[in-house]
């Protein structure tokens, strides 16, 4: 497919529509990233769970299957060192007929049609289901460091703040996720000489 790509891209963040899921145990428990988006000027929009999909556990064979495709030389190799459950994972996707695969492949199409009808009323989602959207609806998603915790020992770790977008509009989500970004980096930098 041909689709356009504009860079730098003039959409503004000032009115932009953002899904989120409202939670339903902890509805008191802060959500900064939402605080962040509201001074961004974009308006909040709970979508509520995605429609059920039932033959969502099916489709991660399609990683399975693709992973197997690309690490074919080095399992023939044996190169399989470090791989833990991979390494069977990978063998066993072998197997899979390519009419299965073919199968799972229109039920992928049907997925991604569904998500894409789920976030059809706003213009981005917000920390929702990443890898549900992003390796089997293939829909696009940044992933930005929200801000970092102490981990074991002096480490520390970084707590992720994930935009996902539209199929095809990659653009404006990556002017969205430029725009957090800045904003992130701006707080950061206040933090940091208030010191």
């Amino acid at each position: 497919a041909n689709r356009p790509f504009s860079w730098p891209n003039r959409t503004r963040c000032q009115g932009m529509k953002i899904g989120y899921q409202a939670s339903r145990r902890n509805a008191d428990r802060p959500r900064p990233e939402l605080e962040l988006l509201k001074r961004l000027g974009c308006e909040l929009v709970d979508l509520g769970p995605p429609p059920e999909f039932e033959n969502y556990r099916a489709l991660a064979k399609i990683i399975d299957i693709e992973g197997a495709s690309v690490m074919d030389q080095m399992l023939r190799d044996g190169q399989t060192e470090g791989w833990n459950a991979w390494k069977n994972i990978f063998q066993s996707a072998q197997f899979i007929s390519a009419i299965d695969y073919l199968r799972l492949q229109r039920l992928r199409t049907d997925l991604m049609q569904q998500f894409e009808d789920y976030i059809q009323p706003v213009d981005a989602l917000v920390n929702v289901f990443e890898i549900f959207q992003t390796n089997l609806a293939g829909h696009p998603c940044v992933v930005l460091p929200r801000e970092f915790r102490a981990g074991r020992g002096l480490a520390q770790r970084p707590v992720p703040l994930t935009l996902t977008g539209h199929l095809n509009r990659d653009d404006e989500l990556l002017s969205l996720a430029h725009a957090v970004q800045s904003e992130l980096d701006r707080k950061s930098t206040r933090l940091n000489s208030s010191h």
